[in-house]
């Protein structure tokens, strides 16, 4: 990525040009002559035309013959291959065309998912910000074949401390969290368009990164500014855009939906933190994380609110700068946190009744 800095008196512009751009996403050629020399080639064609052939005439999976009708079908269709080259593996991949792909790729959730929904799923807009939780939400959705175009933002690099929560493994260690999340995905669905935002979102950036001319549908908060996340909501509502939250709660989901796509007049937080936005900002705006942790931590509680956690991670946040480093968090808490955002990501996309509110999920219910 390449930073350009402009300077003007006391200002400084900073243009940041999408990480995209300079060949970290996948490539697409129609014709092998143009693939990239000494590269691994996996030739995935014939076994996706053999898939194909299985979930459009499903009566004939166990057939005596199907090699034979297999080899007769693709001798007889008329596809054409492409070939997607992942420079970061140095290895090129030869597939079905998208569309067929996608076919593939969500065959098994028929019907589950039925048709005319999947399509209204993948064509939504999804923003993400915040990756070490977030990470999880994009292959929540990417997995189940959801939306199409991505925005996704954090402004940190791997440690190895966010292993236990991310997704991502030793080696990515020290890399860019956009960077590692995008590849990962891709190397699922390599037709995602995926906007890359490496640069810490503020108050400049809030606004475009919830979209100018391609405003988001859905947008899922992951991240720890608390001004951000109160400037986010506040800007959400006025471009009627919902905001997704799930926040960890030991073993159990704190689930905040606000459906500001549905009710302008919705208070943020759906009014947790009272009705004087321009009060609530100033107050979660005045502070330093870096220099008082525990002033963040008391304002943080705030939003969660002490009374609704479970006693062990009650007992650890009173330990914070004694005994722990930070707030902990189960990786197992968090993908259950991704699974039910991306239930309400994709029954928002087909309109079902997704109300606003906060919402619990405590594993202890259930045994």
């Amino acid at each position: 990525m390449k930073i350009f800095l402009l300077a003007q008196g006391n200002l400084l512009m900073i243009l940041y040009l999408s990480i995209s751009i300079y060949g970290m996403k996948p490539q697409f050629f129609t014709n092998s002559k143009d693939i990239p020399k000494n590269v691994k080639i996996l030739d995935l064609f014939e076994s996706a035309l053999d898939e194909l052939y299985i979930i459009d005439n499903p009566e004939h999976k166990d057939a005596d013959d199907l090699i034979l009708k297999q080899k007769v079908f693709k001798t007889n269709i008329d596809i054409q291959p492409i070939w997607v080259y992942y420079s970061w593996r140095n290895i090129v991949v030869k597939i079905v065309p998208e569309d067929i792909y996608i076919r593939l790729r969500t065959a098994r959730n028929k019907n589950l998912i039925t048709e005319e929904e999947q399509e209204k799923f993948r064509s939504l807009k999804v923003g993400i910000i915040g990756l070490s939780i977030g990470s999880s939400v994009l292959h929540a959705l990417t997995r189940i074949g959801g939306p199409r175009y991505l925005k996704i933002a954090d402004f940190d690099t791997i440690e190895i401390t966010n292993l236990n929560r991310m997704r991502a493994n030793l080696l990515n260690v020290g890399e860019k969290k956009v960077l590692v999340s995008a590849r990962s995905i891709w190397e699922i669905d390599p037709f995602l368009e995926i906007d890359l935002w490496s640069n810490k979102i503020d108050n400049q950036s809030i606004k475009k990164f919830l979209g100018t001319s391609q405003k988001l549908n859905v947008v899922i908060d992951a991240m720890d500014s608390l001004d951000m996340k109160i400037m986010l909501r506040v800007l959400a509502r006025k471009m009627g855009i919902p905001v997704l939250m799930a926040t960890s709660n030991g073993d159990c989901v704190i689930l905040d939906i606000e459906r500001y796509d549905i009710d302008s007049n919705l208070p943020i937080f759906n009014g947790l933190l009272g009705d004087d936005e321009e009060q609530i900002l100033n107050q979660f705006t005045d502070f330093n994380i870096k220099q008082d942790y525990h002033h963040w931590l008391d304002l943080a509680l705030r939003i969660v609110d002490r009374s609704i956690m479970t006693k062990p991670l009650l007992q650890s946040i009173d330990k914070i700068g004694i005994d722990l480093a930070g707030v902990p968090q189960l990786s197992t808490t968090i993908d259950l946190g991704a699974i039910l955002l991306c239930y309400i990501v994709r029954n928002i996309s087909i309109n079902n009744n997704v109300p606003s509110g906060r919402y619990f999920v405590d594993i202890s219910d259930f045994l």
